[in-house]
């Protein structure tokens, strides 16, 4: 490269990743498929373009695809003088082969996330039938070569609109980086870089820091029994401590707005609103728990504690952390969130139903309660991230993946936080009894949604995560220790449990089919 290309390059040269796609809603790889942006990923284009103060592009060259032609569209708009606009093929996504529509998530934790990046950046036997590396490098080389650096030389304002791995292996040339050993880079959806930034933007990357916290996210449940177990031997040891509930609070609150950054949160009320949504919620978290505690006051047991306390694990909400698990184990994400949003309405009143089974007069205080904590650790979140990725969808959707593994890491503070605090061997019977209904759940579920297909995932990480993060400080408000004890060896049991979803995930998988997935991405349409 000539010294007056390089001169060049840091002021006219600019860089564009499309807006998110509808595979980005799902969490699975889109690679040659032609799919659509989102609701989002067009938010963000138009960000893109109007918060665009940088000057006019003389040329932008753009990928055939779908989703970067939507994306160039929606920038470009309004742009005085509009710029020349030239399709070009070597700037399409590299094929994933066998990977392709899969979940992220799932091929991280089936080959580990250090394989898995291998695969997306160079040649793999995990990956089958895709583009081979060196094929890929020629054409994006070519145009590099042949295209870009004349266009750039002759003085031209030249905006490439292209994909996450065209973009990366881009940036990697302009500065001269090593091709081999390439890793996984967080280049931002939809905002465009300038080639002079690029060494301070790649430069803040770190291949073991980006591994790290995608293996945190994906196993997150091996994150959260480890606090367990850890909370439970300072238990043990006889190091005890209660935490304010306020901080517990404001833990749980953060942990779900940091959680739905990354989730296509707009798209909620669509499932919501589904027959086959609303009706499993009604039965699940209203009508069962009813009748369960009907049965309960019918057998003189309400003043129980242990079988109150198991009584409130099966009558609690679904929790936020089924969407992670959704997201992890293959899900559609959006219908788990909208059954944790759908069961938090319906499950208010047989919760307090159930908390105050043993008087009467304590329902409404314990509807009061339970309606502040979901609406202050599930709601309120969600109306707040909703806010800000209409306000900034660019910048939202960018923390959500950089930092989408706190969200994991603050669950994980707060069971180690709690467990020290309940003298977890004071009722052995009761934490086991935890333990029991934690496997029936699991069990029985698997059961029921045996026949499902599209939502079999979402159904069975929604039904079987309830909010038992609530209800240990439900406990802690009421000085009812049997709840707080029965839930903290619920999330301990939970956590452990959560390894084998990828059993019922797989079988699921098998019975879905792959063409009800493209229909859902719009993959060729």
């Amino acid at each position: 490269m000539a010294e007056a290309d390089l001169a060049a390059l840091p002021d006219n040269l600019f860089l564009l990743r499309h807006g998110e796609s509808s595979c980005n809603t799902i969490h699975r790889i889109a690679g040659i498929e032609d799919v659509p942006l989102n609701n989002l990923g067009r938010a963000q284009a138009i960000k893109a373009g109007k918060g665009w103060d940088g000057g006019p592009f003389d040329v932008v060259f753009v990928s055939t695809m779908k989703r970067a032609r939507e994306t160039a569209d929606l920038v470009l708009t309004g742009m005085v003088p509009p710029p020349g606009l030239i399709v070009d093929p070597r700037l399409a996504e590299r094929d994933f082969g066998n990977y392709a529509l899969h979940n992220k998530a799932v091929l991280q934790r089936r080959h580990g996330v250090a394989e898995y990046e291998r695969a997306m950046n160079a040649d793999s036997p995990t990956m089958r039938e895709g583009e081979a590396i060196e094929r890929f490098r020629r054409r994006i080389v070519a145009f590099y070569e042949e295209t870009l650096l004349p266009a750039v030389a002759s003085g031209k304002r030249v905006l490439v609109v292209s994909h996450k791995y065209v973009v990366e292996f881009l940036g990697r040339l302009i500065l001269g980086l090593p091709l081999e050993g390439a890793y996984d880079l967080r280049l931002p959806n939809a905002q465009i870089l300038c080639a002079a930034d690029l060494p301070r933007t790649i430069g803040h990357e770190s291949k073991w820091r980006n591994q790290l916290y995608d293996t945190i996210t994906v196993n997150y449940y091996l994150v959260l029994a480890l606090a367990a177990l850890a909370g439970l031997g300072l238990d043990i040891v006889g190091v005890r401590f209660q935490i304010p509930a306020e901080i517990q609070i404001a833990i749980l609150g953060l942990a779900t707005a940091i959680g739905l950054t990354t989730v296509e949160i707009e798209e909620t009320p669509r499932y919501a609103g589904r027959r086959d949504i609303v009706w499993p919620v009604i039965w699940r978290f209203g009508l069962m728990p009813i009748a369960l505690v009907a049965a309960a006051i019918a057998f003189g047991l309400e003043d129980v504690p242990q079988v109150l306390g198991g009584l409130a694990l099966l009558a609690a909400p679904a929790g936020v952390i089924a969407v992670t698990a959704s997201r992890c184990a293959g899900g559609l994400i959006l219908p788990a969130l909208a059954i944790v949003m759908v069961s938090s309405a319906v499950g208010l009143v047989p919760l307090a139903l159930v908390l105050g089974a043993a008087s009467i007069d304590a329902v409404p205080w314990f509807l009061l309660i339970t309606l502040g904590l979901i609406a202050a650790t599930v709601y309120l979140p969600f109306a707040i991230v909703l806010g800000l990725r209409r306000r900034w969808p660019i910048l939202t959707a960018k923390f959500g993946v950089r930092n989408g593994h706190l969200a994991v890491l603050l669950l994980a503070l707060f069971i180690l936080l709690a467990m020290p605090g309940i003298d977890v061997g004071a009722d052995i019977p009761a934490g086991l009894a935890a333990v029991g209904i934690a496997v029936l759940v699991k069990l029985v579920t698997a059961w029921a949604i045996n026949r499902a297909r599209l939502f079999a995932i979402d159904y069975f990480c929604a039904m079987t995560y309830p909010n038992a993060f609530i209800l240990v400080v439900i406990g802690h408000l009421s000085d009812q220790a049997h709840i707080t004890h029965m839930a903290a060896w619920f999330l301990l049991a939970a956590s452990v449990l959560a390894a084998l979803d990828g059993v019922f995930a797989k079988s699921a998988a098998e019975r879905s089919d792959p063409a009800e997935i493209r229909r859902l991405v719009g993959a060729g349409d």
